[in-house]
């Protein structure tokens, strides 16, 4: 063994050796670690597996005799992890002895091979329905809405009298005319109404069991529909009984590897894609107990087609407290159940790219996500594409920093159409990781060698490789974000949608610019940052010095005095359009008085006029002359500066290339593992100067060593 192989192996047994911990404690490559650029470089040059990329592999098929097979392959195309998900025709059903028999294989030959594994959580998608158990074995668990389920127009002077069935939670009568509602009152099963003078219709909500459509692969018919119901996501008993149906019996099957050969399990897009509104039967209490009135005798009022201004703000309540319990009893309860197994819950939600529909069928993004430990996006179909540059995949990353979590992944390609080839394959990954996403998931691959024809591609493993190499390097450090850009989701729960194009606009206008951002919403100012001085400072460690809010943004009053003391502490706050007169309190029925925040600027139109860069902190990456396709992310080390540079324009960018960091330039290639000094010179204070020629849609990693004196 020479010098340098016994180092480098000295180093990975320092760097990377576990030794004996309890259940609960945090691997390396769990954590934000803050190593320095040597001991980054080496991770760079020669990435753990844990690192990916990984490949979704879908057990159709398969035998204990054709997986070794099937991974070779995979290891052969370049990826160093695998999402395996259960499949069709396998020897035995899921669940089953004889399932959990070949998974025993994979993960074995995984382990052979220096694979690791992430466990699909279901046998198909959206997670909760554990391959059909809850319609089978758990019924009253399934997911459940709110929804009318009687529905009678009266006659005038007609009088009304029903017994209601014993489902039924609310009932109104409605007026047709004036849009007038009157709250009905059971009693003893009974309601009684005599409408007044106009046109009447009785509406009755009622519980009933509904779910999002599923596509499994235990379900006969291959359809996606509503055979296999999700749990209920809002009942911490569902989840539960999930974890008992799915999660316990991977553990007494595999548990010995957890936290080695097997990384964590991952979901993919729950979500309440039904009509009715998300319904689980404590929600009416819980809804009393966190806004303090009693929804339930209107609640059918919240189904109607158009709501007037009272029951919108009615129905946001409402949405606050579902979007609330599906976090803490479907993601939390999850995201705790692995870390107590060192494992990781990766998982990611429907409508990414669609913030106002999120709302309405996920909830609150960031509520969700900061509680996971790899919060993702999906991109599977044309999301993202060569003249198709949007910045939704930004939400993972800034749940991952907001969480204080080192990685944020993707989920992308399945249903591209056309499929790219490698070098559209290419940019759509660096949009993504230019953007913080830093573990690459691609779809997908079949027992036998069936894959996307881009992977078929000679030069597809070293575009895995590279990537591999970049995602794993920008796991390490801390983010260097100190820009907030505020999501609305309030609004969007009030169905006003006026301030989602101020705020894709306000992302594109600091992306064009070089100002790197994370989103952060009302749940992030008030439980996810510190006040410190001159800022936010986030979980991850980075120091949030500017919030900028969309104009007409609806925030709570706790959120607004976070604010406050930010202001007063040393950071800046932009409120475009006009500073809030009104802030949410416990509920949004009854909306109180804004407090006046003198100190924070006041920017009337959606630009990043002169007087709102003046309270923009330094960018850490400057191009002259300015080119708006240049997109940067940017990582911390302990004596070192990390920047990922992508030209996701057409045209070459060359010009004069600033970057925030004192010490000598390095360019570090992806392609082959070195790391090559770059001519700078000093520019100013704590900035080094070089000119940059980066090729149309390509990308280039710097470091900005800090040397010592």
């Amino acid at each position: 063994m020479t010098t340098k192989t016994l180092y480098t192996a000295m180093f990975f047994l320092a760097f990377f050796f576990i030794p004996l911990r309890t259940a609960t404690a945090q691997l390396s490559w769990q954590i934000i670690q803050m190593p320095t650029r040597d001991r980054a470089f080496q991770l760079f040059a020669d990435p753990p597996s844990e690192y990916g990329p990984n490949i979704y592999y879908e057990l159709n098929h398969a035998t204990a005799e054709s997986i070794p097979a099937d991974l070779d392959r995979i290891r052969a195309l370049g990826f160093r992890a695998v999402t395996f998900q259960a499949g069709r025709e396998m020897p035995a059903p899921f669940l089953s002895p004889g399932y959990f028999d070949l998974v025993k294989v994979l993960a074995r030959e995984a382990t052979r091979r220096g694979l690791r594994l992430w466990i699909v959580d279901d046998a198909g998608y959206p997670s909760g329905f554990a391959g059909g158990k809850f319609t089978a074995e758990a019924p009253s668990l399934r997911m459940a809405a709110l929804a009318i389920t009687n529905s009678i127009d009266l006659t005038p002077g007609m009088e009304f009298e029903d017994v209601v069935a014993p489902d039924a939670v609310s009932a109104i009568a409605y007026n047709l005319d004036t849009s007038a509602v009157v709250p009905l009152k059971e009693v003893n099963r009974h309601i009684r109404f005599t409408p007044p003078a106009g046109r009447w219709r009785i509406l009755i909500a009622s519980h009933v069991y509904r779910t999002s459509l599923t596509r499994s692969v235990t379900n006969p018919s291959g359809a996606k529909d509503e055979t296999q119901s999700l749990e209920n996501y809002l009942d911490p008993a569902a989840t539960r009984q999930y974890l008992n149906f799915v999660h316990e019996q991977y553990r007494q099957a595999l548990g010995e590897e957890f936290g080695k050969t097997v990384l964590g399990f991952r979901g993919d897009e729950p979500d309440f894609s039904f009509f009715g509104l998300p319904y689980a039967p404590a929600i009416f209490t819980e809804f009393k107990l966190r806004k303090g009135y009693d929804i339930q005798p209107i609640a059918a009022a919240l189904l109607l087609p158009q709501l007037t201004p009272e029951l919108q703000r009615m129905a946001a309540d409402y949405a606050d407290v579902w979007s609330t319990l599906f976090s803490e009893n479907f993601f939390r309860i999850q995201a705790e159940w692995c870390r107590a197994h060192s494992l990781e819950y990766q998982v990611h939600l429907n409508h990414e790219d669609d913030l106002p529909r999120l709302a309405a069928t996920e909830g609150d993004f960031l509520r969700n996500m900061t509680t996971v430990q790899v919060p993702g996006i999906d991109t599977i179909w044309h999301q993202i594409w060569p003249d198709v540059t949007p910045d939704f995949p930004k939400l993972a990353s800034s749940a991952a920093h907001l969480g204080g979590h080192p990685r944020a992944f993707t989920e992308s390609f399945a249903a591209y159409n056309p499929e790219p080839n490698l070098a559209q394959a290419s940019f759509i990954l660096n949009e993504q990781i230019v953007r913080g996403v830093n573990l690459v998931e691609v779809m997908n691959y079949s027992h036998g060698s069936q894959m996307s024809a881009f992977m078929a591609d000679p030069g597809f493993p070293a575009l895995m490789t590279s990537v591999r190499r970049t995602t794993a390097l920008l796991s390490q450090g801390r983010p260097a974000t100190a820009v907030a850009l505020y999501i609305p989701t309030r609004n969007f729960w009030m169905a006003d949608e006026t301030a989602n194009p101020s705020l894709l606009a306000l992302s594109r206008k600091l992306l064009d610019a070089q100002y790197e951002f994370d989103y952060i919403d009302d749940d992030s100012l008030r439980t996810a940052v510190t006040v410190v001085d001159g800022g936010l400072k986030t979980a991850s460690g980075n120091l949030l010095r500017t919030v900028l809010v969309p104009a007409g943004a609806l925030l709570t009053l706790d959120a607004l005095h976070t604010l406050e003391a930010m202001l007063e502490a040393g950071g800046k706050v932009v409120f475009f359009g006009a500073a809030p007169t009104q802030a949410v309190g416990q509920t949004m029925l009854h909306m109180l008085p804004a407090p006046a925040i003198p100190a924070a600027t006041i920017e009337p139109e959606e630009e990043l006029s002169a007087r709102v860069r003046a309270v923009l902190p330094s960018a850490d990456l400057r191009i002259d002359p300015p080119v708006p396709g240049l997109r940067y992310t940017h990582r911390v080390l302990a004596d070192a500066e990390i920047y990922f540079l992508f030209n996701e324009s057409s045209s070459p960018i060359r010009g004069n290339l600033q970057l925030a960091g004192a010490g000598t330039v390095e360019q570090w290639s992806a392609e082959l593992g070195e790391a090559h000094l770059v001519a700078s010179s000093p520019d100013g204070v704590n900035l080094r100067s070089m000119q940059l020629n980066l090729p149309a849609q390509t990308s280039a990693l710097f470091c900005v060593r800090r040397d010592h004196h």
